[in-house]
């Protein structure tokens, strides 16, 4: 958890994730072109460098959370709880 929270990049992510995601840390929340400009500046946060709209999908965003974070699972739904899960204690971090 200190590496996550040394990251300010991966915790402004996080943070937006959970606001424009109303607390539930989903990415498909962002699906649509309505959200590209979001899942895009997300990736940026995520990779470290500009990213284009389109190279920003939902399966490329959820696998830079998931590296970034650095969630494992034997299953994607493991996967899922465990990444939203540490999202929700980056969160906690962020208000301490």
């Amino acid at each position: 958890m200190q590496s996550l929270t040394g990251t300010p990049n991966v915790c402004e992510a996080v943070r937006l994730l959970g606001e424009w995601t109303r607390g539930r840390f989903d990415v498909w929340m962002l699906a649509g072109s309505q959200n590209a400009g979001n899942r895009a500046m997300l990736l940026s946060h995520l990779v470290g460098t500009r990213q284009p709209q389109s190279k920003a999908g939902v399966n490329a965003l959820r696998d830079a959370f998931y590296s970034a974070l650095e969630v494992t699972g034997d299953c994607l739904a493991a996967k899922e709880d465990r990444f939203v899960a540490t999202c929700r204690l980056v969160k906690a971090s962020l208000t301490e």
